[in-house]
């Protein structure tokens, strides 16, 4: 895979729920990082944890926040990344760290999906997760990928599920469970995993593919052209 050489700076105190950071000159121990689906009204937003306002309890984003670090302080972190409360969500700041959330998520020990959709296994598949533009840099980046259903009962991982995840999304098996790079897959090929998925904004399917084709693409939320954009980066033309 591409070696995308940066980690977060921002966390969760697993023990305690509260964001803490390190220094640019300390070294980030080993984390665990969250993937899921944003609900509207119910998130809670790092300006509201590190201040500990009594309303956040009241929201499922809390209780999301509570299992993720109760699970990944089970299996041994300290430290906990949630892209909801470990980023301020003022537009600078949230647009800085798009070009990184690749690295964010390939540097993990382990990144646990959390599905608030899915009650049984049998529905795994149907999970709105794997609709999401973002959700698939998550998915591909990560060596290591657990999922849960929406009661925080384990489903499997993406190694075991592989063969599940490639009828749903095309995405090699090899490559899920890590036998085979990235980069052997055309770029093309790369691409059209995106194609069956949706961002609330239509240039973030060209964001979220950054990571997974090596390029940069420079935030621009005007109008234009996704697919223009992230081909005017491309190692290749027609």
């Amino acid at each position: 895979m591409f070696s995308i050489d940066t980690c977060p700076r921002t966390f969760i105190d697993t023990h305690t729920i509260k964001p803490f950071k390190f220094m640019e000159t300390e070294t980030v121990p080993p984390y665990a990082i969250l993937s899921h689906r944003w609900i509207n009204g119910e998130e809670v937003v790092y300006e509201e944890l590190i201040h500990d306002l009594p309303t956040i309890s009241k929201k499922s984003g809390y209780r999301k926040i509570e299992a993720a670090c109760r699970q990944a302080y089970e299996d041994g972190y300290d430290c906990l990344w949630i892209d909801t409360c470990c980023i301020k969500q003022e537009e600078e700041a949230f647009q800085g760290n798009i070009p990184n959330m690749y690295g964010f998520y390939q540097n993990s020990d382990i990144c646990y999906v959390y599905l608030s959709d899915v009650s049984f296994k049998k529905d795994f598949r149907n999970s709105q997760w794997f609709k999401r533009g973002w959700t698939l840099q998550e998915l591909v980046a990560p060596r290591t990928v657990v999922f849960y259903d929406s009661h925080w009962q384990y489903i499997g991982d993406k190694d075991g599920l592989r063969e599940e995840i490639y009828l749903k999304t095309t995405i090699p098996p090899d490559v899920l469970s890590g036998k085979q790079s990235i980069q052997d897959i055309a770029i093309i090929d790369r691409m059209t995993w995106v194609l069956e998925r949706e961002t609330t904004r239509k240039q973030d399917l060209a964001y979220c593919l950054q990571g997974l084709l090596g390029v940069r693409v420079e935030l621009d939320y005007k109008e234009g052209d996704w697919l223009t954009d992230i081909r005017a980066e491309m190692p290749f033309t027609d």
